[in-house]
């Protein structure tokens, strides 16, 4: 319970401080380039806002995640581990991890592969198909207490 309880509480402080950072955010907006993932974004195409503004889109999603993981945290913390509502947070977790990757990540390679004629593959701290294998771990994890929630309740019929 206490890992629980710290995840809690890093939890809520992310999810604080992303909030801050949605105001200083918009402010990024002003300047001319902006530096995202070691990218040069220069807002002076339409697909460069597109971009920028996928990039956007994603730390709102992002924010969302956060605010979905802290309920199913509270859930856990409360004993309610087999409970429908943990079950569809898991899944929208790894459904918008994926999403998040699919506008911030591979938005970014194409705008450098059109805008910048820059080909090329990136290996750093920031892998996309890792993004894409922790999303699909939530939607796995979704499912494993989808499936254990129904055995739970035939084994409460049972006895």
């Amino acid at each position: 319970m206490r890992k629980i309880f710290i995840l809690k509480t890093i939890l809520d402080l992310l999810f604080i401080l992303s909030i801050f950072g949605v105001l200083s955010f918009i402010s990024f907006f002003l300047e001319e380039t902006i530096r995202v993932n070691g990218y040069d974004v220069t807002a002076d195409t339409l697909f460069a806002k597109i971009v920028l503004w996928l990039w956007y889109i994603g730390y709102l999603l992002f924010i969302y995640i956060l605010y979905l993981f802290r309920k199913t945290a509270y859930l856990f913390l409360r004993v309610r581990i087999f409970n429908e509502k943990v079950v569809k947070n898991l899944n929208k977790i790894g459904i918008l991890l994926i999403i998040i990757t699919i506008c911030t990540d591979i938005s970014l390679m194409i705008y450098s592969v059109i805008e910048r004629k820059n080909i090329g593959l990136r290996l750093d701290t920031n892998p996309v198909l890792f993004k894409i294998a922790v999303g699909l771990l939530f939607m796995t994890l979704s499912e494993v207490l989808k499936i254990s929630t129904k055995m739970k309740e035939e084994n409460d019929l049972t006895i």
